[in-house]
């Protein structure tokens, strides 16, 4: 620090960082950098410099800059997010750049050309708090630009923000023209209003009275502790997120588990079907079923903004009491709750009501078709609909036995209500595991069942993800149709955009008809969705990779599988022999060998004949080679 300036001074400071870059980045990186670098440089670092700003540093998809006034930096933004949006009218949706920008006017510590302090913090802080493609602006940067800038600008309350003592008073810059020179409150802010006659001595007493409880209540204070977006172990998404964590079973009796795991699993299912939101799915959730956690580390390692809690108990007198808390994990504060204390037969109602209380407090507007999926029922039977998710436990679990055990359990649903599709779906997809993992006596007829069930399903409703997903495997496993295949995977995907098994099997089908490229970006947004995600997710990821030619990736892929321990020896054993096909393709004939014998030894029915019979690819040519190569490291014939 020897002979380096060190000084304090008052400064405005502009904050901003791209929305998504992660998930672009990985989609095409040389592409992303090359187009991010040219806006930088062709556009925001001109508009800073014209208005009498300094770009302090650029810090990979952000930026930092500093203003000696606040009307400078407000004015710069503003023009920024209207020229982005301007320049990038050619884009795909998918390739456009929208950046979150904070501001603040604060105290800052300059060392060399570097800048620290409060006043920057509370910048980075609002800028991760800000909307897509919007500014968001603290209290003091409010009070000096108000009524100097061609903006309107809405007030949304004191948000409480990470290392910062006291909560901070937000303004959302309005850039619509019909808004400029107004200042509007958000509905759910808190606003001091000041009264314009005189006080008597009763009212004042009353002010005086629920001042207090106020301050004993502090209901402005967070309910939580915020978590932070700089902690989170992936990027926000470019809309509302949310997990819906599995609803605690208050009952004494255990076998009330499936009655709180199936409000829990309705619920994400209702809301995975809206588009404009990003949903975490089950299988993430779940992880952290029975396991005391915060709301701040369920958010900072699923990456979202929102998190939903709740509990299910069955009182004495039968009836049934459910609460729901939604909560903003970037505050802490709880956005919603709610009680209800009815019969067990309006289970289905509730979930309708949270499910439409989360839509509500996320100011989401649905279309008519949105709305009816987001209350669709399969059932009104509550026997039907717990057996299905009985069964669904046991569909989980992948091996013959609970395969069995699950048909089972399906058809006696089936018995009570024939026309509850996901118990139809479910079951046909048993049925294409006996035919693919020749747990059958008839592979044929195991197939044929399959697609019998997912006609039947299809009369009675074509908008279910989860009987495309089997029509999906029925063409690829058993009639090797991947264009079939592939047509019923983008049906699910459209109909249930937050269904991470659908993007994984969208992924799948693309990569097994020769699709790599198209398959990579599938899969990596099943693995978003599903941030927990199964060993298979990554191992198929790696194999995508491989086939696109991209071995350090398919590397990086193979070697998380083998680090985790994978359970499975079909994908443990797979990810060795994958390893060894990038090995080989670079040259390392040594350890390419040395991972097919691990292979071997792992699943010992990893044979040449084996993998023809069970690989599926389309690409006749890839799959000689890959028979080929492994037989030539040493794979058994």
């Amino acid at each position: 620090m020897a002979g380096r300036k060190v000084e304090r001074r008052l400064a405005a400071v502009l904050a901003a960082d791209v929305v998504g870059y992660s998930r672009m980045m990985a989609v095409d990186e040389a592409g992303t950098h090359a187009r991010l670098k040219s806006l930088l440089e062709d556009f925001i670092e001109p508009s800073v410099s014209e208005h009498r700003g300094r770009v302090v540093k650029l810090m990979g998809d952000g930026v930092l800059v500093e203003f000696g006034s606040v009307i400078d930096a407000v004015e710069c933004a503003v023009a920024l997010q209207t020229g982005i949006l301007q320049r990038q009218g050619h884009e795909s949706d998918d390739r456009r750049f929208a950046f979150r920008i904070g501001i603040n006017i604060g105290d800052i510590i300059k060392d060399g050309e570097d800048i620290f302090g409060d006043g920057v913090n509370i910048a980075a802080r609002l800028e991760g708090l800000a909307d897509p493609g919007g500014i968001l602006i603290s209290g003091t940067a409010f009070d000096q630009a108000k009524s100097k800038i061609q903006a309107g600008f809405e007030y949304l309350g004191e948000q409480s923000v990470k290392n910062i003592p006291e909560p901070i008073r937000t303004y959302r810059v309005l850039l619509d023209q019909d808004a400029i020179g107004t200042v509007t409150a958000h509905p759910g802010s808190k606003r001091r209003l000041l009264p314009s006659i005189p006080l008597t001595i009763a009212a004042a007493v009353l002010v005086l009275f629920l001042g207090s409880l106020m301050w004993w209540l502090k209901p402005w204070a967070a309910r939580e502790e915020p978590a932070s977006v700089a902690r989170m172990a992936l990027a926000l998404p470019d809309k509302p997120s949310i997990a819906v964590l599995p609803f605690d079973n208050l009952s004494a009796n255990s076998e009330r588990e499936y009655f709180s795991d199936g409000l829990t699993e309705d619920v994400i299912a209702a809301l995975s079907r809206i588009p404009d939101l990003f949903v975490i799915s089950r299988n993430s959730t779940f992880a952290y079923k029975s396991k005391p956690v915060t709301i701040q580390a369920v958010a900072e390692e699923l990456g979202v903004h929102y998190v939903l809690e709740g509990s299910v108990q069955f009182a004495e007198d039968g009836r049934l009491r459910v609460t729901a808390q939604l909560i903003d994990a970037l505050t802490g504060f709880h956005v919603w709750t709610g009680r209800f204390d009815r019969t067990s037969e309006d289970l289905f109602a509730i979930k309708d009501e949270i499910s439409l209380n989360v839509v509500s407090n996320l100011q989401l507007k649905l279309s008519e078709g949105e709305m009816v999926r987001v209350k669709k029922r399969y059932t009104n039977n509550l026997e039907a609909w717990l057996l299905y998710y009985e069964g669904r436990d046991y569909a989980f679990r992948i091996d013959n036995e609970s395969n069995q055990i699950a048909k089972e359990i399906l058809t006696k649903s089936l018995e009570i209500d024939p026309n509850f599709v996901p118990s139809i779906a479910l079951l046909g997809r048993r049925y294409v595991n006996d035919g693919r993992f020749k747990w059958s006596e008839s592979i044929d007829a195991s197939f044929e069942q399959a697609k019998a069930l997912a006609e039947r399903a299809l009369e009675i409703d074509d908008q279910i993800a989860d009987v495309h997903q089997l029509l999906m495997a029925y063409h690829l496993f058993y009639k090797r149709d991947h264009d079939e295949a592939i047509v019923h995977a983008e049906r699910a995907v459209n109909v249930d955009p937050n269904n991470s098994i659908a993007r994984f099997d969208l992924g799948y089908a693309y990569m097994k008809s020769g699709q790599p490229k198209k398959a990579i970006p599938e899969l990596q947004i099943a693995m978003r969705l599903s941030p927990q995600f199964p060993d298979f997710f990554l191992e198929n990821l790696g194999e995508a990779f491989l086939m696109a030619e991209q071995c350090d990736e398919a590397e990086k892929a193979y070697f998380r599988v083998i680090d985790r321990k994978a359970k499975s020896p079909t994908i443990l054993g797979e990810s060795h022999m994958g390893l060894a096909l990038c090995l080989a393709r670079d040259d390392k004939t040594d350890e390419a060998r040395l991972q097919i014998k691990k292979a071997t030894e792992i699943n010992p029915r990893f044979t040449v004949s084996y993998l023809r019979e069970w690989l599926i690819y389309r690409d006749q040519d890839y799959l000689n080679w890959y028979l080929t190569t492994v037989e030539e490291l040493g794979l058994p014939k």
